[in-house]
Parts: structure tokens; sequence; C-alpha cells
């Protein structure tokens, strides 16, 4: 029978309350993230649709959404725009199939996470 003599502890360290991942099915409307949300995922989409970001200082820092289009219908012509200012620029267009984008607030800007 192994001891736990050489065991390493492991304690998670967070900033304010621990965050529940809360999905919201966006059925083919514009649509406005709140602090509430952590995934919009649009359900269905006949046409371009606009997602608008909170002010980043409106939400913790480090507080992250992902925007996905989950009916496979985003395309050059049906197209997701998320609003805001991210990494500097004015908007992201998500325009293929099933496209995503992953967001994190730095208090002052919208920051987006990988590729």
């Amino acid at each position: 029978m192994a001891d736990n003599l050489n065991a390493i502890p492991y304690m998670a360290y967070t900033y304010g309350q621990p965050e529940t991942a809360v999905r919201n099915g966006i059925n083919d409307t514009n649509y406005t993230v709140t602090s509430a949300d952590t995934l919009v995922a649009y359900t269905t989409l006949t046409a371009s649709r606009t997602v608008t970001l909170p002010s980043p200082a409106s939400v913790p820092a480090g507080k992250q959404f992902i925007i996905k289009d989950e009916s496979g219908s985003c395309s050059g012509s049906i197209t997701l725009t998320v609003t805001g200012s991210i990494d500097g620029s004015a908007n992201i267009v998500l325009n293929s199939a099933y496209a995503n984008v992953r967001l994190y607030s730095n208090s002052a800007a919208w920051c987006k996470v990988g590729a």
C-alpha cells in the first residue's frame, strides 16, 4: 500500500466566485451579450446577424465569452459579426460553417484567445 508522504498538494486559486458556464442558444436574431452568458450559440441562421459585446469594463477582468455557429450556416453571405473593441479592431466577422471566437476582457478591451 502506497503512502502519500511524497504527494504534492494541489489547490486551485481564483478571484471572486467560481464561474458556471452558461450556454445561451440563439435562434436567428441579433443578440447583446450579458455578463451572465458564457457561450452564445447560434442554433439557426438564415441571415447575417450581429452579436454586441458589453463594455469590457462592465465585467470582471478575465471574463470569457465564446460566440459559436452551432447551426453550420455561417458562410460568406450569412455571417455573424461580433462588435466591440477586439484586439484593436472594431469587430470580428465569422463567415465559415461552425465558426467560433473565444474572447476575454482585460477590463479595457476584449482580447481574442487563439488564432
